[in-house]
């Protein structure tokens, strides 16, 4: 029983007012009896809807160098009847579930992404599908030193000819070389091409022995070195 009372008058209205009932249905009835013991009954239905947005915090951007780990973002979302989330990186789904109670922090990582600007978004809903989404821009830098394959040390004969070695350098994003020969520089430029081959010529050497380094740089400041060893043997 919510409320009785006595009936006064004929034309008499009767009200009740239904507030604060959490999301549902609801049925009132009202039963009026006259003197005699009469009576007469009639009922409403109340429909109470959740028609309130979630609400969920707004982390930071986040940058990192490529091949990183430990890299995540972290969302606290809010509401008195929560219920499912999702993360999309890139707009490809990684992660969804349960979102079991309000102020839950909601974790997501973000590890593993190719260099690049990503964005990492999370939606959440509550149980009368009211939604809320938030995304977050993720920046991943070029970690990746360049690869220089391993020539093998020469040796040989002065005044021999023909004598010569190559490196081949990987770089997603490459810049430039310089090579040295016993610790100055020989030769520098430009690497144009994500795989490159740099050929050295190395007759006329005095004899003893020699060193060839070369110094690889991308385009973000990694940078790789390799250095080949050449033999030049006195003439007999």
């Amino acid at each position: 029983m919510v409320k009785s009372g006595v009936w006064n008058s004929t034309g008499e209205d009767i009200s009740i007012v239904a507030t604060g009932l959490s999301v549902g249905e609801y049925n009132y009835t009202a039963i009026f009896t006259d003197v005699g013991s009469n009576s007469i009954s009639d009922s409403a239905n109340v429909t109470v809807v959740d028609a309130t947005n979630p609400t969920v915090s707004s982390p930071a951007d986040l940058s990192y160098k490529q091949g990183a780990t430990g890299n995540y973002i972290n969302w606290t979302g809010s509401d008195l009847n929560p219920a499912t989330y999702m993360v999309t990186i890139d707009s490809i789904l990684t992660v969804s579930g349960l979102w079991n109670s309000s102020l839950e922090i909601i974790t997501a990582s973000v590890d593993g992404l190719g260099d690049g600007v990503h964005t990492a978004s999370i939606t959440l809903y509550d149980e009368s599908s009211n939604s809320i989404s938030d995304s977050v821009t993720v920046t991943v830098s070029d970690g990746i030193a360049p690869l220089i394959t391993q020539p093998e040390n020469v040796t040989y004969i002065e005044r021999k000819v023909g004598n010569w070695f190559s490196w081949l350098t990987t770089d997603a994003h490459p810049s430039d070389y310089v090579v040295y020969r016993d610790n100055e520089v020989l030769k520098s430029g430009p690497l144009n091409d994500t795989s490159e081959t740099i050929t050295l010529f190395i007759d006329g050497l005095s004899v003893g022995l020699h060193n060839y380094t070369l110094l690889v740089s991308d385009s973000v400041g990694n940078t790789a070195t390799n250095t080949v060893w050449v033999t030049v043997i006195e003439s007999t």
